[in-house]
């Protein structure tokens, strides 16, 4: 068992007087502390959650360039359904969005002298500086989620889930089929045939944000990727993406008393949680992983 109110005071502490959350204390917040901050403290059950401050913090961000980044755009969106709030606000950004889906097939043209093979576009493995520039302004922003892709699906899946969010038109089999274009030898997901725990979270994600089932005989080399997985963790965030990965596959589950006990060493004495069971430095993010471990387990 944790101390939930150790862990809603640790939260609060990191609350700013821009109305946000950060792990460091210091001002400006961080969008993505700030969802985590709010996710965490609704497992919790805290009734006291600064909707008003929290609000107003977003859309003080919302004056700024941020939200043309899709990664602060999904925590935005994120934290207003977590606290309830309507999403109106943001409904503004559908264009940009939809150009994010535009972009992806527009701009796949390569530099001349560069030769890049049709398995390397559809893996999304192509480097920036082997496109033709784009006077888009926000070129940078839409190759992030599909052509720069070699270090997870983290922008995809938010540019996924936005977009449902905002009902913007998604062609789902086209992503459907680039998420199991993924799928390496040994189940798991990850770009350039190196699979981990991350992008086969996220990859799992995707498919579930756009309700596609996967068959038993499909699921079953990833469930055993994911066991395997779990035999060489050293990080919280990997017991994190693994038990969660198994959760959406119906998979056998890894809240053992190990888990528990490897999650409990990772929470330091104000309340916070680090990566690793060793020395390390508090984050709302790992704060977030720990506390739904403990939620999954039933112990909250």
């Amino acid at each position: 068992m944790i101390d939930k109110p150790q862990v809603i005071k640790y939260l609060r502490e990191r609350h700013l007087s821009d109305g946000g959350y950060f792990f460091a204390r210091v001002v400006p917040s961080s969008g993505l502390d700030t969802m985590l901050a709010v996710k965490t403290l609704k497992m919790l059950g805290d009734k006291k959650i600064p909707v008003k401050s929290i609000n107003s913090f977003w859309m003080k961000e919302e004056k700024t360039e941020e939200f043309y980044q899709i990664n602060h755009l999904f925590f935005a969106v994120e934290t207003f359904r977590e606290i309830g709030l309507e999403i109106k606000p943001f409904l503004k950004y559908r264009p940009f969005v939809e150009m994010l889906w535009k972009n992806q097939e527009r701009t796949c043209k390569v530099k001349k002298g560069k030769s890049v093979s049709r398995a390397d576009r559809r893996g999304g493995i192509i480097e920036l500086d082997d496109l033709e520039t784009s006077k888009d302004e926000h070129f940078i922003e839409s190759m992030d989620y599909y052509y720069a892709l070699g270090k997870g699906l983290e922008s995809l899946h938010d540019l996924v889930s936005v977009s449902l969010d905002l009902n913007v038109e998604i062609d789902r089999k086209r992503v459907v089929e680039y998420i199991l274009s993924l799928q390496n030898k040994d189940g798991g997901f990850g770009t350039e045939r190196e699979s981990n725990p991350q992008t086969t979270y996220d990859a799992l994600s995707i498919l579930n944000l756009l309700n596609y089932k996967l068959l038993k005989d499909k699921k079953r080399p990833i469930i055993s990727y994911l066991i395997k997985s779990w035999k060489s963790k050293n990080y919280l965030e990997e017991v994190f993406f693994i038990f969660k990965s198994l959760n959406m596959l119906g998979g056998a589950e890894v809240i053992t008393e190990e888990t528990l006990n490897f999650a409990e060493m990772c929470q330091r004495g104000n309340g916070g949680f680090t990566r690793s069971t060793g020395l390390g430095i508090t984050t709302i993010q790992d704060t977030y992983y720990g506390v739904s471990i403990f939620k999954r387990a039933g112990l909250i």
